[in-house]
Formats: C-alpha cells, structure tokens, sequence
C-alpha cells in the first residue's frame, strides 16, 4: 500500500526555501510510524481528515522519489532525537515544539500560521493538468495542419506531368508522413473507376473519402473487409486494381518472415486485373529491401517512379538513384515513395 505526504521543509542555505513533494513507501513498521504521525497531528488539530485524503491523492507521484522520502523522512527523525537530548526515534510528545512545526508544514503553512500552499492545489493536480495541456497541444496541431496552413502555403506537387494536392489529413497526421502523396495519387485514379470493378488491398482510402470497392485486409476489421491474404485471394477480373503501403508489409511483417512473399503478392494481383485494366501500388522505400529491388531491377515490370521528400512537408519527383534513402530518416516515415503502375495487355 502507498501514502504519500507533502513535507515543506523550512527555508535553509541561507534564505533559500526548499519544497520537496515526495513519495512515502509505507509497508510494515513504516505504514505503522505513518498513523502514528497522523494521529499526532489531528491530536494537534493540525490535520483534518478531508487534508488526509488529500494528501493521499499524492500517490501519483513517481516511485523513484521514494528514496528521498526515506531520507528526508530520517534527517527530521534524527533532528528530533538530538532536541529531546536521546538517540533512536522522536518522543510521543505531542506537546513537542517540533512536531507542532513539522505538521504545520506538512499542513502547507508557516510557524506564523501562513498557508503557503493552495489547500487545493494537491500533487495529483499535476497529471491532469498534463493530460488537458497535451490534448490542447493536439488539438491545436491538428486544426493548424489541416484548417489553417492549407489556406497560407502551396499545397501542390506535380508527378508524372499532372499537379496534385497534399492530403493533410487528421487520420495518421498524414503531414508527417508518405500519406501526404500516396493518398491523392490513389484517390485520383480511384474517382475514374467502376467501384464495383475495383479492389484495394489494404484498407486506407476509406479513412480519406466514402468509398464503395471491395477491400482486402488481412488484419484490420472493419465492415465490408475482407480478411483474406493478398498473395492468395481470388476474385475479380478488377479494372483497377490500388494498393496504398501495404504490399511491402506482405510475408516481411509477418511469421516466419517471406522476403519474397511481397513480389509473389503483386504477380498474383497482376492475375486479377481485367484486360486493358490497371493495377496501381504505392511502396515505401526502404521498408522491404526485397521489395525495392525487385521493383529496381524491372523483375516486376510495370512502370515505376519515385517520389522524394525534400522538406519537412514538401516532396518532389526525383530518378531512381536519388531514391535510394533511409526510411525513418531525417523526417518521420518513408522520406522516398515508389509508384508503381501495371496495364494489362
């Protein structure tokens, strides 16, 4: 079990107060030496029951300050002795000049009776007050990036020779990431499809817009997802085809890991897609080394181009050999994504 006291030790170093809110580990004779203190201090009429509940809501305060506590706790305890001229612990003598300061401190107050202390600003405020501060600071982002910022920067980026617009999005804050471009590419060729011809493996785009294909995810459940294996799912003929960052993840993220599994997924789609129809696969570099190559070497086919980050919110068509980065660095996510296009003959 664990109480906890706020103890406010007199001003020392010359002047200088020192404030320490600590945690008390009470187990055994200690939790027996902490009523016993508290018995004397509502003897003096110091405490009151509704101050005792509140200075329990200090558990909340971190264990590693238990230390100090202790020897805190011992510092006074010897104090103590030393003024009733004996060793070991202090006298029960309520009457004591000390134990009136120490639990005129422990009340928040000065020897004069001063409160130094608000009598509701507790230790157990603290982790609230951080709570409401941090959702504030994420509501705050979240409107600067998708309400304010749209509407004072350039949020166009051309590939391929056609202008899109960043998806800056509170879902996954896709500023941070690959999202920023993969949604908008994919969101276009989508809005030319039949949605009763179209599939997407891995369930993204509905987080963006209202969609009507069929999805295939083999984890996520959602209505109207089908929980399937991309690498073996039939279905189809499909006039289109869209994957969003979710073909590196397949045989890589999984148990036993299948390097090759992502290659194998995209040959079996590709026998999916109806003649004359288009299958489009957004992929993270850098995620599935396997998958990079393959794509790299032309092994896959298709035509593939990459897109690069080149700020913190800024990206750019760039060759394959300048895609070749770090995934994870300098910023968040992938910092190069592949899109990756198939026509069937």
């Amino acid at each position: 079990m664990l109480e906890a006291v706020d103890l406010l030790q007199e001003p020392l170093f010359g002047g200088f107060g020192l404030r320490l809110s600590v945690l008390l580990l009470c187990r055994g004779d200690l939790r027996a030496q902490l009523l016993d203190l508290r018995l004397r201090a509502q003897l003096q009429g110091v405490w009151s029951e509704r101050a005792i509940e509140r200075r329990k809501d200090a558990c909340a305060l971190s264990r590693g300050r238990a230390g100090a506590v202790t020897r805190l706790r011992r510092r006074v305890g010897r104090a103590a002795a030393r003024e009733h001229g004996h060793k070991g612990r202090p006298a029960s003598d309520s009457s004591s000049p000390h134990f009136a300061r120490k639990f005129l401190l422990l009340r928040g107050k000065n020897q004069q009776g001063k409160r130094l202390v608000p009598p509701r600003c507790t230790v157990s405020t603290v982790p609230r007050l951080r709570t409401i501060a941090g959702r504030a600071y994420h509501a705050g982002r979240v409107f600067s990036y998708t309400k304010v910022l749209p509407h004072v920067t350039d949020t166009r980026f051309a590939f391929d020779g056609r202008t899109y617009h960043y998806v800056w999005h509170k879902y996954g804050h896709t500023w941070r990431s690959e999202r920023a471009v993969e949604v908008p590419i994919a969101l276009a060729e989508l809005a030319t499809a039949d949605p009763a011809r179209t599939l997407e493996i891995g369930n993204v785009l509905s987080h963006f817009a209202r969609t009507g294909h069929t999805v295939v995810d083999r984890y996520e459940k959602a209505p109207g997802v089908l929980n399937e294996d991309a690498a073996s799912f039939s279905g189809g003929p499909y006039d289109l085809v869209v994957s969003v960052s979710t073909l590196e993840h397949v045989g890589y993220d999984e148990e036993p890991r299948e390097p090759d599994k992502a290659a194998r997924a995209v040959r079996h789609l590709l026998g999916l897609v109806a003649p004359g129809g288009t299958m489009l696969a957004t992929i993270p570099i850098g995620h599935n080394r396997a998958l990079d190559d393959a794509l790299t070497s032309g092994e896959l086919g298709g035509t593939v181009s990459y897109l690069r980050r080149t700020r913190s919110l800024k990206w750019g068509q760039v060759e394959p050999k300048h895609a070749n980065v770090m995934y994870g660095w300098p910023w968040p996510g992938a910092n190069a994504v592949a899109i990756a296009r198939w026509k069937a003959g």
